[in-house]
């Protein structure tokens, strides 16, 4: 089923993040929102601040279009690489996404990635 497989997907980043931003999530099931702890979001929050300008606005256009902080940070902080990124973020698309190199309908995609890495 879609839990398991979000779990064993986004599992991996999760424990990244609370391991070495020394953080807790709280994780739901659902399509409920759950606010995270408030020392999470305040050390997920300095992580973001310290970046330069050449870091920051691609993070920015990552983290939206992946819709995570937390594979974005760990793409930031080398933990993890873009098609690892692409395919965590991607994984519930309904049809085959293309890699990020690949991607014709967010041109700019590679490119933030690349200027990440």
């Amino acid at each position: 089923p879609l839990a398991e497989r979000q779990k064993e997907i986004w599992d991996p980043w999760l424990n990244w993040a609370a391991k070495h931003y020394r953080v807790e999530f709280v994780v739901v099931e659902g399509v409920l929102h759950k606010a995270q702890p408030t020392a999470t979001l305040e050390k997920l929050r300095d992580a973001v601040a310290v970046q330069d300008a050449y870091k920051l606005a691609p993070l920015a256009k990552i983290a939206h279009l992946t819709g995570s902080l937390v594979a974005t940070l760990a793409l930031v902080e080398g933990a993890g690489d873009a098609e690892e990124l692409w395919t965590a973020s991607c994984f519930e698309c309904p049809s085959p996404r293309p890699s990020p190199g690949q991607n014709q309908s967010n041109p700019f995609v590679a490119d933030a990635l690349t200027a990440l890495q």
